[in-house]
Order: C-alpha cells, then structure tokens, then sequence
C-alpha cells in the first residue's frame, strides 16, 4: 500500500445533522498517538515524494488542539524524511471564528467549506441538530475567512430539493466572493425525471451566467463547466478511474483503513455491517488484510461495463464512484445509474454552451486557483 492522499477522520463528532450525510455520528475521536502513528505510515514509505493528508470528520474544527498537534507532528515528521507534505480541511463553516481562521492560516492548511447555496437552499438539509438554520452563522464568518483565504473552496451539494436553486446559488457564491465553486450532485437520492428536467434548465441557466462572467473577464472556477470541458476534450484519451483504494485511502478514528472516507462509518448503515469485510481493506497495525477488496481496487475500470466505452461522460466518471456503487449494490462493479444519468446531463448542457461560446473552453482555472488557496510549505 502506497499512500499519495491520505483522509484522516479527527473525529465523527458534529454540530450538524445534515440529512444527507453518509458519516454517522457519534462520540468517537482519533487518540494523538493513534494518528501520529498513521502519520509515520504515510511519511515513511519512500514512494511518493509528496503527500497530502484531508483532516476529516464530523466536524474537525471542534478538535483544534487535536488537529494542531496532529499538524505540527507532521511537518516535523516530513522534514526529517525530506518529503513536502501538506493539508486540508473540510468544514462545515459554523465554527470558523477568527481565532479558528488565524490558527488554521498559520498552520497552512487549505480550507474547503461547506455551504449549500441561498439560505432557502441551504436549509433544505444543513441544519444544526435542533434544526435551527445554520445558514446565517456560516455566513456571518465568511469575513473571517476570505481576509485569509480568498481562494477557499465552497462545496455545495445538489439535491432534488434544492436543484432549483442551482443557478441562483452561483450567483450567491460568486457575489459574496467564492471564487472556486464546486457542485457535488447527491447521487444516493432519488432522482426523478421532472428533477432531471430542472437540472439541465437550471445548468443551462447557470452556463449562461458564466459565460456573462467570462466575457468581463470575472473568472471563477466552476466544477460543472470546467471539469465537463475537460472530459470532452479527453474522450479518446485511457480512462483515469478513481484513485481510492489505489494512492488515496482514509483511516477512521480507531485506526481502520478504507478505501475512501465514504466508507469509513458504511457498517453504521442498516444491510451493511455482516458485509464490511468486503470494503475494509485493513488497519494501521496490520496493514491491508483485506487481499480480495485492494486487488478489486487496482483492477477497477471502466471496462468491466461495456456501456462505458460508448459514454460521453466516461472521462469524468472513470469507474463512477465505487462509494455510490457500492452503496447501491453492493458490488464496487455495477455501476449505479443515477450517476450516469446526471454526469450526461451536465454533460450535455456543457456541450450546449461551447458550441455556442467555444471560446468558453480555454478556461483552465482548477489547478492555478487551487494553488492560491495556499501555498505548501517545502522547507
């Protein structure tokens, strides 16, 4: 097992109870030894130069001093082995106060914040757990965080109840002053057809307001355009499934490795937990145990589904997401279908928008904003 990307749950604990969420809840957070321990895993094995380490929960920030130690230890620990190492956190925002920002700044951790849009939106499912909105505190701190990091990334999810949404969250995003904006749609929901129809007007919408944006020259990255582009322009190209399972893996708060944070807390799950030897690839004390799931990992492609070398979406799917898959089959290998439907309806739309501004298709914005976000310590 080489890890280039590791997800490190600090802790399964959250101030929220967001409907959708697949992490479960409760009171468990990683031990300091437990995670350095983890951290030595990752620094000492020689094959990558570089690694990256997604600090993950729940919600991180309700473990600062935690995350601190966890931190310092491992800029040490990369130092002495020579490597660049940097990190991350996802978070759900409501705890991002000065202080939080300052220390986060300061330890050079990149943030990605959670945020579903308009507050009609967003308190479709982002409640706090005596469902009063959470809306207004995360917003009260994005002040706080852009004097920090004005190229913080917001992650919105779409849903069926909030796709309506869609286009009049972009111009939310971008006018309070995200300018890297990624939509996630939530595949393991259901989708029906009137909902479908109301994503592609909604995408076309929003394309349009993009477009509008390009031309003043006021560029944002959008995941839902750019990421497209790139797919087109890769079709004949071999597919790149997901990296899970293969380079990145997750390690729970007792030290389990999975494949991806998805499956971290899947056995919490009615119909899951008889079944977990079959996407638990191990521990931190033994290693990969699991010799049946990791080869099904690095055998994963798209071309165990014939349908996929046929798709114009299969750049920017690879293998789909195994989580999303699984979760609706069983089986990392069938494909669940809501995600084709929706990636060929972005697609579409995004075609529907080049062809008519294909000067929209030069934009490359992923990978030199990302850099902004902030930059990895290699000292």
């Amino acid at each position: 097992m080489h890890i280039k990307t590791a997800w490190l749950v600090i802790t399964n604990q959250c101030n929220l109870n967001c409907s959708y969420c697949y992490i479960k809840k409760d009171e468990k957070t990683i031990e300091l030894k437990l995670a350095y321990k983890i951290i030595d895993k990752i620094i000492e094995d020689p094959f990558f130069k570089e690694n990256h380490i997604v600090l993950f929960g729940g919600e991180p920030l309700l473990k600062t001093d935690l995350l601190k130690k966890i931190v310092e230890y491992g800029y040490k620990k990369a130092k002495i082995k020579n490597k660049v190492l940097t990190f991350s956190a996802y978070t759900n925002g409501t705890l991002l106060n000065k202080k939080n920002v300052e220390l986060l700044h300061k330890l050079r951790i990149r943030i990605n914040i959670s945020l579903d849009g308009v507050k009609e939106s967003h308190d479709q499912d982002r409640l706090f757990k005596n469902k009063i909105s959470s809306f207004g505190t995360i917003t009260n701190n994005l002040d706080n965080l852009f004097k920090k990091y004005p190229y913080a990334m917001v992650h919105a999810c779409i849903t069926p109840k909030n796709v309506k949404y869609l286009s009049q969250n972009i111009d939310f995003f971008h006018n309070i002053g995200f300018k890297r904006i990624y939509f996630h749609p939530v595949f393991s929901l259901l989708w029906k057809t009137e909902k479908l129809k109301i994503l592609s007007s909604e995408l076309d919408k929003a394309f349009i307001q993009y477009e509008k944006l390009f031309k003043k020259e006021d560029l944002i990255y959008l995941n839902l355009l750019e990421d497209y582009i790139k797919s087109a322009e890769t079709k004949d190209e071999p597919l790149i499934p997901c990296l899970a399972g293969i380079q990145n893996f997750a390690f729970s708060t007792s030290g389990e490795i999975f494949p991806c944070h998805r499956f971290v807390t899947l056995e919490e799950e009615k119909g899951f937990k008889k079944i977990k030897n079959k996407y638990k690839l191990g521990d931190i004390n033994k290693g990969i145990t699991n010799i049946k799931a990791y080869n099904d990992f690095i055998d994963l492609n798209c071309g165990h589904d014939n349908n996929c070398k046929k798709c114009s979406t299969k750049s920017i799917c690879g293998s789909g997401c195994y989580w999303e898959n699984f979760h609706e089959n069983k089986s990392f290998f069938k494909k669940n279908k809501t995600q084709c439907t929706i990636h060929q309806v972005i697609n579409t739309s995004t075609k529907k928008i080049i062809n008519k501004f294909p000067e929209l298709s030069k934009v490359n914005l992923s990978k030199k904003f990302s850099d902004l976000n902030l930059p990895p310590i290699k000292d």
